[in-house]
């Protein structure tokens, strides 16, 4: 299952992207974060994020919400 990571003290973070200016699809519209009950194929709760793309496609991310 994924990770999120959460970095607290982002300056410079993402500094991977520089460069990559056409690759990145920068949005500033609202998402949508789930949880989602039994989620997991363990029957666990997994949390769910869906970002529309200005283009009319779906990124739809899937991870364990459990610690």
């Amino acid at each position: 299952m994924p990770v999120i990571r959460v970095i607290l003290e982002g300056d410079g973070a993402l500094a991977d992207m520089v460069g990559r200016e056409a690759d990145v699809i920068h949005l500033t519209s609202p998402f949508t974060v789930a949880a989602l009950a039994g989620g997991m194929e363990t029957g666990a709760p997994s949390l769910g994020i869906r970002i529309d793309l200005p283009d009319g496609r779906v990124v739809f991310q899937e991870t364990s919400l459990g610690a």
